[in-house]
């Protein structure tokens, strides 16, 4: 395909119309794009063990959900939070950071036993940002408790 044709294309590809969404959201562009993927990642069942970690894409257009790192050859980029089969490396789970990660605020909404309320929240409010990231995306993927994680020093 010609540089002309990939250009034309991405011109005229849109996964929503600007007018009639919420663009309060950073992502609301391809929020539609993300639920899709998910839905399909949901429909293979991971192994035993996961592995998480924290990836990013350069990235040059414009977006409050870009992250800055001047160590590197493209100094802007977007940070993704990946939950990955360890043994196929399949993508079970992503998540984009901006502002607030989904991920980590899906921990607050898990379903708490009603015996140990009073606990469980102690316990999630407790906990740091990294956890409730890896926490949101097990609990997302549904994988909460179904194995063990890998993870490296993040």
């Amino acid at each position: 395909m010609t540089k002309d044709r990939f250009l034309l294309i991405l011109s005229n590809f849109h996964l929503i119309d600007n007018e009639t969404n919420n663009q309060s959201d950073d992502l609301y562009k391809i929020r539609p794009f993300l639920r899709m993927v998910h839905l399909n990642f949901q429909k293979y069942e991971p192994e035993r063990d996961l592995s998480s970690d924290e990836g990013t894409c350069p990235f040059k257009g414009r977006g409050r959900f870009r992250v800055y790192n001047p160590m590197k050859p493209n100094k802007f980029r977007i940070k993704l939070y990946n939950l990955c089969e360890a043994s196929s490396e399949y993508c079970v789970g992503t998540d984009i950071y901006h502002k607030d990660t989904d991920c980590a605020n899906f921990v607050s909404t898990l379903e708490l036993d009603e015996t140990n309320t009073n606990e469980h929240t102690d316990l999630f409010s407790n906990l740091t940002q990294t956890t409730k990231i890896v926490i949101g995306m097990l609990a997302k993927t549904g994988c909460l408790g179904k194995g063990h994680i890998y993870m490296d020093n993040y």
